[in-house]
């Protein structure tokens, strides 16, 4: 949810952050009843949904529809802690980890280094990562962190019909 997904566009009409909005909500909609989730946004800071993970039931589901949908975007982007925040939960099996940014604040910023710190961590527990770039995000970061750990990458940073609004004119 950092600030920038007010600012790509996917059409004239909508910008990421509505766009990806809605995209998660289907997602999360369509939930099979065994499995257990959660929900984890970053800017700056990182926040979970819940303190761990939980059915997806019509109740939970619901709640989380309404989560996602007073979400707003602001702030800088923090990948690594967003990651080790959804390592918290000891249940954790996959996680999807979108961005339309680079990483840019947090104690790890720098791609290589998050890499190794992620893969390290993830050394024991196994966890998939699957990654989701937009926007100005590394698409080639992201690719390498998701094969490191056993997921899947995709690249939407060709999405959209402008990267970012034109400058403001005085």
């Amino acid at each position: 949810i950092s600030g920038s997904m007010e600012q790509y566009r996917v059409s004239k009409e909508q910008n990421f952050h509505e766009y990806f909005t809605e995209a998660l909500i289907e997602t999360v909609q369509r939930l099979d009843t065994d499995t257990d989730f959660n929900i984890v946004v970053f800017s700056d800071r990182v926040r979970s949904w819940q303190d761990k993970l939980v059915p997806a039931d019509a109740q939970n589901i619901g709640d989380a529809v309404a989560f996602i949908r007073e979400l707003r975007p602001g702030g800088p982007t923090n990948i690594f802690e967003a990651l080790t925040g959804a390592f918290d939960f000891l249940e954790t099996q996959t996680i999807f980890l979108m961005t339309d940014g680079e990483p840019n604040v947090g104690p790890v910023t720098e791609p290589d280094g998050i890499i190794a710190e992620i893969t390290h961590i993830n050394r024991d527990r196994r966890i998939v990562i699957n990654t989701i770039a937009a926007g100005a995000a590394k698409a080639e970061f992201l690719a390498e962190l998701a094969a490191a750990n056993g997921g899947q990458a995709v690249d939407l940073t060709s999405l959209g019909v402008n990267k970012k609004p034109p400058p403001k004119k005085n």
